[in-house]
C-alpha cells in the first residue's frame, strides 16, 4: 500500500465517480481503476459497490476512508515541511584560491551548471580570494565552503578534504647530473651544487 494509492482512494471517496475523480487527478480512467484494485486486493475485499454508474462505499471503504485521510494529510504536510527546508535561506558563499584560477576556472561554469540541475534551488556566491583570505574567511563565519591549494604541513580547524592530487615536474637544464633520473630522492638534491 503506497500513500499516493491512498490519495487516489480519497479523491474517488469524495468525487464518488471514476472519470471525474481520474480527471482531478490528471490519470487516465483506467488508471484509476488499476491502483483502486490493487487496494482492494491488498484488502481483500472491495472498497466500492458499483450499482449502475453510480459508486458507493463499502463498509470497508469507510473504514479506510477514515484511516487514510489523517495518514495522507500528514504525508503532505511532511512534504511541504521538507520541501521548506531544501530552500536556501540565502546563498551559499564559496571561497575560490585565486592561485586555482588558470587550472580550475574553465571547468568551473560547467561543474556549476551541473549542480544547478541536480539542485535547482541551491545558489551558490563564489568569491576569489587568496589562501590566507579563505581561510579567515571560514574562521569568521564569512564563508561556507573554500577550495585551496593545501598546504599539508598548516593544521586547520576545519574539516578538509582532498578532491584530487596534482602531479609535479622538476625541470633541469639538459646536461644537469639529476636531468637523466627517472626519480629523486632528497639526499639527492642535497647533494647537488648550485649553478
Amino acid at each position: 500500500m503506497e500513500v499516493r494509492q491512498l490519495h487516489y482512494f480519497l479523491t474517488l471517496c469524495e468525487e464518488l465517480n471514476y472519470t471525474r475523480a481520474a480527471q482531478r487527478l490528471y490519470l487516465s480512467r483506467q488508471a484509476l481503476r488499476q491502483n483502486i484494485a490493487a487496494l482492494e486486493q491488498e484488502l481483500g475485499e472491495p472498497l466500492f459497490l458499483n450499482q449502475r454508474n453510480h459508486i458507493s462505499l463499502t463498509e470497508r471503504g469507510e473504514w479506510l476512508r477514515q484511516h487514510a485521510a489523517p495518514v495522507v494529510k500528514s504525508f503532505e504536510q511532511l512534504q511541504q515541511e521538507l520541501a521548506a527546508t531544501l530552500r536556501p535561506a540565502g546563498p551559499v558563499c564559496f571561497g575560490v584560491s585565486q592561485a586555482l584560477l588558470p587550472d580550475y576556472l574553465p571547468r568551473l561554469p560547467y561543474q556549476l551548471e551541473l549542480l544547478k540541475t541536480v539542485y535547482p534551488n541551491f545558489q551558490l556566491e563564489i568569491q576569489l580570494l587568496s589562501n590566507d583570505e579563505i581561510l579567515r574567511g571560514l574562521a569568521e563565519g564569512r564563508l561556507a565552503l573554500g577550495l585551496v591549494m593545501d598546504q599539508s604541513s598548516a593544521v586547520y580547524p576545519f574539516e578538509k578534504r582532498i578532491l584530487r592530487q596534482d602531479p609535479f615536474c622538476l625541470m633541469a637544464a639538459q646536461g644537469h647530473p639529476l636531468s637523466h633520473c627517472s626519480s629523486l630522492k632528497a639526499e639527492q638534491l642535497q647533494k647537488t651544487k648550485p649553478s
